[in-house]
């Protein structure tokens, strides 16, 4: 045995006689549980402190009750000649990069239509604000069946980020129960006001829900509709 690893045993013992010590001054006994250990709110083998450069902020803005989180991407009427609220030729609508979805508001009585801004698919009695088609806040589900279908990109993952992904798998959360899908609660937390807020996912024709097939693209600055329309074949990506 060489003076070299007799070293690094000796260290080796008292490394392990350290960590066993504080073991047992981190622990009151058997009966006091763990005591809490005073450490350094420095580095132990650096004269200075160190600027903190780690920020971590929780966001509970009402906008995080809402149910619709777009990525960037054309407004509908871009591309369909026959759009809802806007028919024509012409150029028509901008790159949608507010998070929002970007709808012609028709309410259920067919008057009074115009574009708007949505927060919500679904209306649900728990939401943070008052809802309608066409007021302050805007709930796809309250508007007229056209509104519903103008866009199918706001039932689909790949726009509506919020929405549900089919290539997910979805868990309960911790210490919860699996979803019933003909009793699905707005929040599965017992002590909330939305979970006694129940759905029938099968109901009104079953869930819906659309799978985005990257097959087209437009030449250009922009996408053009109609008579004028440039799509290309192949991934716009």
């Amino acid at each position: 045995m060489n003076n070299r690893f007799r070293i690094k045993q000796t260290l080796g013992y008292f490394a392990l006689s350290l960590l066993i010590g504080m073991t047992g001054a981190a622990w009151g006994g058997d009966d006091e549980g763990p005591n809490e250990l005073d450490l350094s709110d420095v580095p132990l083998f650096i004269g200075d402190a160190v600027i903190p450069n780690v920020y971590i902020e929780m966001d509970d803005s009402g906008s995080m009750d809402w149910d619709v989180l777009t990525s960037k991407y054309w407004h509908y009427c871009a591309y369909d000649s026959n759009a809802l609220g806007n028919t024509g030729n012409s150029n028509c609508g901008y790159v949608v990069d507010s998070g929002l979805l970007r709808l012609y508001a028709l309410p259920p009585n067919g008057i009074n239509g115009s574009f708007q801004y949505f927060e919500y698919i679904l209306d649900s009695p728990d939401d943070a604000y008052g809802q309608s088609c066409t007021g302050s806040r805007q709930t796809l589900e309250l508007c007229s069946q056209a509104t519903i279908d103008a866009d199918w990109r706001a039932r689909s993952a790949a726009v509506n980020v919020l929405y549900y992904n089919p290539e997910a798998i979805y868990e309960p959360w911790p210490g919860k129960e699996d979803a019933d899908f003909s009793k699905a609660r707005s929040d599965p937390q017992p002590e909330s006001d939305g979970y006694e807020a129940l759905r029938d996912l099968g109901a009104g024709g079953g869930f819906t829900f659309h799978h985005w097939v990257d097959d087209k693209g437009f030449d250009g600055a922009r996408p053009r509709r109609g008579r004028n329309h440039n799509d290309t074949v192949g991934a716009n990506g």
